[in-house]
């Protein structure tokens, strides 16, 4: 995690905020909640009277929050629904320990904070990584990773957010991806892998690489293809603009007909807070366009605008999106 620490350092959020944030985020798997997680938190919480400060002022800002909780409550249903492998102690131990108690409500599922990945970004950061086989990574806005190289094999997990990868060549080693139920294996090529929750959506940019699902037969992507599996399902492959969908390296987000759910889980990478949709009808309506990723707030707006959405936003920190 270290690697990933120096470009964070732009942040100027008071770090005991920023930490109660994260520790207020519920897990969408509340199994991750183990007793080392609690035990962390407690030594955490006890650590200095400024951390016991910054809980109880977390806590009494999402009291002010109770028009989010169905929407909040049925994405934490959705989550629970989609998963059905559940994945090992090992790389529970590679998550984030986030644990949330909104005042009066209970507990929602928000999102997730390795604690033990190996590169990571803070929200609206991005950064470059040499891999120990050479390869290269870059890391969008609020992503994570572990590696689990050895002698056979390089494997990477992406736990959440964006990554591209330009692979060194390795025969001997296969380079594979896990991101979500589906693996994504290398074959000599550069592409990139976004997941948001359970929606992994693959783009390739050089040569070829096979997208794999539980049960299923691998499908084989070439150059300027897209695919996005959700659960256990592909989607449709799609001929797309490789280099658009890699627009977020330049500071560009880039959307061809995507849906808004995605849109909106995108741009929660790159702004503070949180932005939920409070009606799910409204995830699948397609958006295009190109935004400037360092001003979320903006896009946010020229997207209500051009769908005819209403924006209510509570305490600078969460957004409501809902049908005007």
């Amino acid at each position: 995690m270290a690697a990933g620490k120096d470009i964070m350092t732009e942040q100027r959020e008071d770090p005991a905020m920023a930490a109660a944030r994260r520790w207020f985020v519920l897990l969408r798997e509340p199994e991750a909640m183990g007793e080392a997680e609690r035990a962390a938190f407690a030594a955490w919480l006890a650590e200095a009277p400024a951390h016991a400060e910054a809980w109880r002022r977390v806590q009494a800002l999402w009291q002010r929050f109770d028009p989010a909780v169905p929407a909040l409550r049925e994405q934490a249903a959705q989550a629970q629904r989609q998963r059905s492998m559940r994945p090992s102690r090992r790389d529970w131990m590679k998550r984030a320990a986030g644990l949330a108690i909104v005042a009066g409500a209970g507990g929602y599922l928000l999102g997730n904070l390795p604690l033990l990945a190996d590169h990571e970004t803070a929200i609206g950061q991005r950064g470059q990584f040499s891999l120990p086989d050479g390869s290269v990574l870059e890391l969008g806005g609020d992503s994570a990773l572990s590696l689990g190289f050895d002698a056979g094999r390089r494997q990477v997990r992406l736990h959440r957010g964006e990554a591209f990868f330009a692979v060194a060549p390795d025969a001997a080693r296969p380079f594979i991806v896990q991101a979500a139920q589906g693996s994504i294996r290398a074959l000599g090529t550069s592409f990139n892998v976004k997941r948001n929750d359970a929606a992994v959506t693959v783009t390739v940019a050089e040569h070829l690489v096979a997208v794999a699902l539980p049960g299923q037969q691998p499908l084989t992507l070439g150059a300027g293809q897209q695919l996005r599996y959700d659960g256990q399902a592909y989607g449709a492959l799609r001929q797309v603009d490789a280099a658009a969908n890699q627009a977020w390296r330049q500071g560009r987000l880039f959307f061809q007909e995507t849906p808004l759910g995605d849109v909106l889980a995108d741009l929660d990478r790159y702004r503070r807070g949180r932005i939920v949709m409070t009606d799910r009808q409204l995830a699948d309506l397609p958006v295009t366009g190109f935004f400037h990723a360092d001003r979320a707030d903006e896009a946010l707006n020229t997207i209500a605008q051009i769908l005819r959405l209403r924006l209510t936003r509570l305490a600078n920190y969460l957004v409501l999106v809902q049908a005007a």
